[in-house]
């Protein structure tokens, strides 16, 4: 693994760790913010103006498929990149998967943030501790 692989495994860790756990603690904020921000016609390049600029740095400089923890950071990274990609050229894609009332759906916010923040912290575990990295 690269140095630069590595400093993105570590940054991405923490980012997906603190994001993803504030899913857990503020789900009813979070279920407020995307009620309202579906609200307005653009939403779906709002979206995309935030995940595509965190994906493409990860498909770029972190496309590696090991069966190892840093691997959820290739998948996210390659998810956020259609995700933004998808949500710019096609923007009613969230109209097809979104609920209506995030506000009513904010249980589901906390139990994948649960799932995700476990994930996250496989690759913080990898990448600053090399837990679960291969051996050499």
């Amino acid at each position: 693994m690269t140095p630069t692989m590595h400093a993105i495994d570590q940054i991405y860790a923490i980012l997906l760790i603190v994001v993803w756990l504030s899913h857990v603690l503020q789900s009813r904020m979070w279920g407020s913010l995307f009620t309202d921000l579906f609200k307005i016609k653009a939403a779906a390049f709002v979206i995309a103006m935030f995940t595509l600029p965190f994906g493409l740095p990860i498909v770029v400089l972190h496309n590696r498929w090991a069966w190892e923890p840093a691997v959820i950071v290739t998948i996210v990274g390659w998810g956020w990149t259609i995700k933004g990609t998808l949500y710019l050229l096609y923007p009613q894609t969230p109209d097809l998967v979104r609920p209506r009332d995030f506000n009513a759906h904010h249980r589901s916010f906390i139990w994948a943030g649960l799932v995700l923040t476990l994930l996250g912290c496989a690759v913080g575990a990898q990448a600053f501790f090399g837990i679960g990295a291969p051996a050499a």
